[in-house]
C-alpha cells in the first residue's frame, strides 16, 4: 500500500509539473500573438487617427485664414466706399491683424503648453517627444481594452492558475510591449502626414501673410 501511495503521489506531482509548463507555454504563446495582433491594431489605429487629425486641422486652418481674409478685404472695400481715410486704414488693418495674432494665441494656448512641456521634457527633439507622447496613449489605451474585454473563460483561468500567472501582470506586459513597438515605429508612420500637412500649412501661410502684407502696404501708402 505504501509503494502504491508514493507511486500514485509521483505521478500527481509529474502531472502537475508537465501542466505547469504546458500552461507556461500556451500563455506565453498567447501573449506573443496578442502583442503581434495589438501592435498591428494600434499602428492602424495611430495612422488613422493622425489622417483624421490632420484633415481636420487643416480645415480648421484654411477656414480661420480665409475668415481673416475676408475681414481685412471687408476693411479694404470700406476704404474704398469712403469710410475710412487717411491714417485711419493703416491703423484699423495693422490693429486687426494684431487682433489676429493675439486670437491665435489665445485659441492654440493649450496645444502651446503641450509643446512647451515636451520640449522641456525631451528637448527640442520632435521625434523622441512624438514617440514618448504615442506610446504612453498606445499604453494606456490597451491597459483600458484589456480591462474592457473578459476574454478569460474558465480553461483559460486553469491555465493561468497552473502556471501561476497574473493576469494583471500579463496584461501590463503586453501593454508595454506594444507600447515598445509604437515608440519605435511611431515617427515612421506618422512622418509622411505630418511632412504633408506641414507643406499644406506653410504654402497656406504664406498665401495669406503675402496678401496680408500687401494689405498693410496698400494701406500705409494711401494713408
Amino acid at each position: 500500500m505504501l509503494r502504491v501511495a508514493i507511486l500514485a503521489i509521483s505521478a500527481v506531482t509529474t502531472g502537475l509539473s508537465l501542466g505547469r509548463k504546458y500552461a507556461g507555454r500556451q500563455i506565453e504563446r498567447r501573449k506573443e500573438m496578442v502583442i503581434t495582433e495589438a501592435a498591428e491594431e494600434a499602428r492602424d489605429r495611430i495612422k488613422s487617427h493622425a489622417r483624421e487629425l490632420m484633415q481636420a486641422s487643416t480645415r480648421t486652418f484654411l477656414r480661420r485664414i480665409l475668415i481673416k481674409a475676408l475681414i481685412l478685404s471687408l476693411i479694404w472695400f470700406a476704404h474704398w466706399g469712403g469710410l475710412l481715410m487717411g491714417h485711419a486704414l493703416a491703423i484699423v488693418m495693422s490693429g486687426t491683424i494684431g487682433l489676429f495674432v493675439v486670437a491665435d494665441v489665445v485659441l492654440n494656448w493649450q496645444m502651446i503648453r503641450l509643446l512647451a512641456a515636451e520640449v522641456r521634457r525631451h528637448g527640442l527633439k520632435p521625434k523622441t517627444a512624438l514617440s514618448q507622447a504615442v506610446a504612453a496613449r498606445v499604453f494606456e489605451e490597451v491597459l483600458e481594452e484589456s480591462d474592457r474585454r473578459n476574454e478569460n473563460h474558465w480553461h483559460e483561468k486553469v491555465i493561468l492558475a497552473l502556471a501561476g500567472k497574473d493576469r494583471t501582470a500579463i496584461s501590463r506586459e503586453i501593454a508595454q510591449a506594444v507600447a515598445d513597438i509604437a515608440r519605435e515605429t511611431s515617427w515612421a508612420d506618422l512622418r509622411p502626414f505630418l511632412i504633408g500637412t506641414g507643406l499644406r500649412l506653410g504654402a497656406l501661410t504664406l498665401l495669406y501673410s503675402g496678401f496680408a502684407w500687401l494689405m498693410v502696404m496698400r494701406a500705409t501708402s494711401t494713408g
